[in-house]
């Protein structure tokens, strides 16, 4: 059915398809045969002749897997953003309610659904190539769009890395990415958490809180990851912490 659509010059056919060689690493020279040619054939005139969006960041994806330097990469990109800048947002996903451990909603209310496909890796991919190239403020804000407004589990990652300790969004986006089962993200949750255990004048019952919390990010990144230590290593204190916590 989708090279079928292909064949009738479907557009969004022809990129998914597109998407899929850049995804399985089937670049441009791969030996393609039939509808998989007119393909990639269309999609070359789509990029060539078309503001489209989404083959601008196909385009993009490609580039980066061929190596090439962030700057050629961050052309493609600025143009798929400024072809979908003014097209209409599709609606935002449900929300699945969660919290920060003070409350707070780990779901921006910016929260809304992507202009056209791929944008969120679009922003995404920006925010790595302006890393690479020395601009973290504004990598930041690429990471930002992605995550706030397009929840891109990837995108709260790095965005959280970009911020400083102390701010309350990076707790609420290193949340986010860990409870998507982003091993890092629950690594870093262990050491905020053991730095506010360490903070002068907590009370005993919040000091004993943080260090549950700390090492309860501990054990589910060692016992989710690979390491030889198991999860027994963050159990040490557990239970103890636990206990003056409900005091």
């Amino acid at each position: 059915m989708l090279l079928a659509a292909v064949a009738l010059g479907h557009t969004p056919s022809t990129l998914l398809v597109a998407d899929m060689f850049t995804s399985r690493r089937l670049m441009p020279g791969t030996d393609l045969t039939g509808s998989l040619k007119l393909a990639e054939a269309d999609f070359k005139r789509i990029l060539a002749t078309e503001n489209n969006p989404a083959a601008f960041t196909i385009a993009a994806k490609r580039a980066h897997k061929e190596g090439k330097p962030p700057t050629a990469i961050l052309e493609y990109l600025d143009k798929a953003i400024a072809a979908g800048r003014d097209l209409p947002a599709t609606s935002p996903p449900p929300s699945t309610g969660q919290q920060t451990a003070d409350g707070a909603s780990v779901r921006p209310p910016s929260l809304r659904g992507p202009k056209w496909s791929l944008e969120a890796t679009c922003h995404h991919l920006r925010g790595a190539m302006l890393l690479k190239l020395g601009r973290p403020a504004e990598a930041a804000t690429a990471f930002g769009i992605a995550a706030r407004e397009l929840d891109l589990v990837a995108s709260c990652f790095q965005l959280a890395k970009l911020l400083p300790p102390d701010a309350p969004e990076r707790e609420a986006c290193l949340l986010r990415a860990a409870q998507a089962g982003h091993l890092d993200a629950c690594r870093l949750l262990a050491e905020h958490w053991k730095r506010r255990a360490e903070e002068e004048g907590l009370a005993e019952r919040e000091r004993a809180g943080a260090r549950m919390m700390s090492r309860e990010w501990a054990l589910v990144a060692e016992g989710y990851g690979e390491t030889p230590r198991g999860p027994g290593a963050a159990l040490e204190g557990f239970m103890e912490d636990a206990g003056a916590w409900r005091q």
